[in-house]
């Protein structure tokens, strides 16, 4: 794409004499200057010296200052850039030198070359207005606008120009960079994404498109924090049902959990029929009460990632019958004898909830705990309450796989699917604590 072309009477004539043909007249006579710099433009060009912020000796300011008098009117632009290689091969780094043979470079149409040529001297020099005012406008030009919105919008403190191209591709810049974004997320870029979402919180900070991009960020990176702190300030613009729910399931789950109770009794008197907040009410009472519980249980049901003793504590705190449980012949397991925990962990095995390895009589502590271990825990106290629940009507077999326990933790209502079970997985403290809640829920009589 070429925004300045050179722009001679014709082709293959004298550049500083004109012949009569391309004048129209008869004679020889003396060529007008030619204007390279379209008028719109011009403001761009600016004197290389212009808020250059570093000191020069007088002769390279005024060598500087009569070659770009001549980008203007020159008929032959290559003098120019001699003297803008010469003074770089002087001063090897000089920035207005730089400029210089940047803008000859752009007045020859090669607008990506010119681009490329500024952008280091702009890192360097963020203020420095010459070079970062025209490296703006050929931004703009290549149609990279949130680039060139980004340029305008720094120096628009001092500079009107600036300011007024600032105001004017701001909504469209804004746009772009939401568009790279989701494109980015679409693509599982998650970083790319922040990036982007850096440039919208700095250009506007708590706008409601500045909020909801940054949500979409958040849920792709399962930052539960992250989205957490968006939702507490989205909600102003969205209070919506659904909307105010997930406010107050990170609440519970990420934030501040009597924050979290309190909402969801607001919007279960709101919606009484609603069973998924029915239930994430139920969820938030019993996250309530484990406040009770000693901290090593509540850090444990924070924890991302749990191990077989870890399961072993919490359904020992949370499960009543376990905690009362009277042990008479505990099986063996040698490496839980000085353990702390050890009791919790004996009650748990004496009830069979989980198992010890009997050929080598250990227990693996230290194991993680996966979901399979905490459904089957779960459909074994199920399995034994009284009257026995319909759906374990038939008993709990003996020996239990995969397919049993994720088919039955279904018919249980644990889990909504197969597809939720994902027996292999490693468990956190928060899946635990609900798997627990459901479960104690369909052993009640």
């Amino acid at each position: 794409m070429k925004l300045w072309t050179a722009t001679a009477a014709c082709a293959g004539v004298a550049l500083v004499m004109l012949t009569a043909g391309c004048s129209g007249s008869g004679g020889t006579k003396t060529a007008a200057p030619t204007n390279r710099i379209p008028d719109a433009e011009r403001p761009f060009f600016l004197d290389p010296l212009t808020a250059y912020p570093l000191t020069l000796d007088d002769d390279t300011r005024s060598t500087l200052r009569a070659a770009h008098g001549e980008l203007a009117s020159a008929t032959d632009l290559t003098p120019v850039e001699q003297e803008a290689e010469r003074l770089l091969a002087a001063q090897p780094g000089l920035h207005p030198a730089t400029v210089l043979a940047a803008q000859v470079t752009a007045l020859r149409g090669l607008l990506p070359a010119a681009a490329a040529e500024l952008r280091p001297v702009v890192d360097e020099l963020p203020d420095y207005l010459a070079a970062a005012l025209l490296l703006a406008r050929l931004e703009e030009r290549l149609e990279r606008i949130p680039e060139a919105y980004g340029l305008y919008r720094r120096l628009a403190a001092f500079d009107r120009r600036s300011a007024s191209r600032a105001e004017e591709l701001a909504a469209s810049a804004e746009e772009e960079v939401i568009a790279r974004l989701d494109e980015a997320l679409a693509r599982e870029r998650v970083d790319l994404a922040r990036l982007e979402l850096e440039r919208l919180e700095l250009w506007s900070p708590g706008a409601r498109e500045t909020l909801e991009a940054a949500r979409r960020v958040a849920v792709a990176a399962d930052d539960a924090p992250a989205e957490l702190e968006v939702l507490r300030r989205l909600i102003a613009f969205e209070p919506d049902l659904e909307t105010r729910g997930r406010l107050a399931d990170l609440e519970l789950d990420v934030g501040d959990l009597r924050a979290g109770l309190d909402l969801l009794k607001a919007l279960t008197e709101e919606a009484p029929d609603n069973a998924e907040l029915a239930d994430s009410l139920q969820r938030a009472r019993f996250l309530w009460r484990m406040e009770l519980l000693p901290e090593r249980v509540r850090d444990l049901a924070r924890a991302p990632e749990i191990d077989r003793a870890g399961l072993a504590s919490l359904l020992h705190w949370l499960v009543p019958t376990v905690r009362v449980w009277a042990v008479d012949d505990p099986p063996i397991a040698t490496d839980i004898v000085e353990r702390d925990d050890r009791a919790e962990i004996v009650r748990v095995l004496d009830l069979e909830l989980l198992q010890v390895d009997d050929r080598v009589h250990r227990f693996y502590p230290e194991r993680a705990a996966t979901r399979a271990e905490a459904l089957d825990a779960l459909l074994v106290l199920i399995g034994g309450a009284e009257p026995p629940a319909a759906c374990l009507a038939s008993g709990v077999p003996t020996r239990r796989g995969h397919r049993w326990i994720c088919s039955t933790a279904v018919a249980c209502g644990l889990l909504e699917s197969d597809d939720d079970c994902l027996p292999t997985l490693p468990l956190s403290g928060a899946e635990a604590v609900d798997l627990v809640r459901r479960g104690m829920d369909r052993a009640a009589p």
